[in-house]
């Protein structure tokens, strides 16, 4: 469980909805290769706030529906977007 209070509001994982998770390798910082794996994970509450959630230090940031859309666009994350975007995608 991860929680963070920003502006008098909370985001929590374990009360939002986990839409879509990335992973990644950062770069070692002792040798420039990569050594770990970490996930950064995108969250709707159900008040409609969306966060992202990088699971490298376990850092929430609150993020604007446009960007929650780009981010879904950016990894490829199709069933996501006809979920909570169905408004402004649509098949080829």
């Amino acid at each position: 469980m991860v929680q963070r209070v920003v502006d008098g509001l909370i985001y929590d994982t374990d009360t939002a909805t986990e839409v879509a998770a990335i992973t990644y390798s950062p770069p070692s910082l002792n040798r420039g290769y990569y050594s770990r794996t970490e996930e950064k994970k995108i969250f709707l509450t159900s008040r409609g706030a969306w966060f992202i959630l990088d699971t490298l230090g376990n850092k929430i940031a609150p993020i604007a529906p446009d960007v929650a859309f780009n981010w879904l666009c950016e990894h490829d994350k199709a069933s996501a977007l006809k979920e909570h975007f169905p408004d402004r995608v649509e098949e080829a």
